[in-house]
């Protein structure tokens, strides 16, 4: 196992680069308009009491971002789920904080509500590109993952998500997973072709 990718093919940083790329124009369109039309995004709220409370916000997704990728560093390194500490908060913390306390909080702190939409972006990314990261949670985990999806939000801190929609969600991604190699394995006995699909699935 290397500090990147485990020997059961899971990526420490998993689909993190497509979120941050998926992001990355709502963050420019943030801050360009920040420095350039700070009259058209400002947020009509008392500085004072604003600020004070973007700084406690950005200061708690601050540790709660820390907190995860130090427990993410460790369970990854053991090969173990982590369930517990900022995952029980929310399955995605690292990104669960940004959106929902720093981003917020900066928005506060410097008046500027352009920041709120930032935070959109990147929880749609995170909708949008989770899922084959989920997949192959699944794949490794079993079980133990489809418990902790039904008791832990994908990325909404403090939020129980909806056990019936959550396991239905669960298991039809478990069978996918299973169906897809099982599927692989029959192809690849069969011909040529079927074995460069077999490759292509896994």
């Amino acid at each position: 196992m290397s500090l990147v990718k485990a020997d059961n093919g899971m990526s420490i940083v998993g689909q993190g680069i497509r979120i941050i790329l998926f992001t990355l124009p709502a963050i420019i369109a943030a801050v360009a308009a920040h420095r350039w039309a700070p009259n058209l995004v400002s947020l009509p709220l008392p500085r004072s009491i604003a600020t004070a409370l973007g700084a406690a916000l950005v200061l708690a997704g601050l540790v709660m971002w820390a907190t995860a990728v130090c427990q993410l560093l460790i369970g990854f390194s053991r090969g173990k789920l982590v369930r517990t500490g900022a995952y029980g908060v929310c399955r995605n913390p690292i990104y669960g904080s940004v959106a929902f306390f720093v981003l917020p909080g900066l928005a506060l702190a410097t008046g500027t509500w352009v920041y709120l939409l930032v935070a959109a972006a990147l929880c749609l990314g995170v909708v949008i590109f989770i899922r084959k990261e989920e997949r192959d949670l699944l794949r490794v985990f079993g079980e133990e993952y489809r418990r902790y999806m039904q008791r832990v939000h994908r990325i909404i801190p403090f939020l129980k998500p909806r056990p019936i929609k959550d396991l239905t969600q669960a298991t039809t991604c478990f069978r996918k997973a299973n169906s897809g190699r099982r599927a692989a394995g029959r192809l690849s006995r069969q011909d040529p072709i079927g074995d460069i699909a077999a490759r292509s699935l896994e």
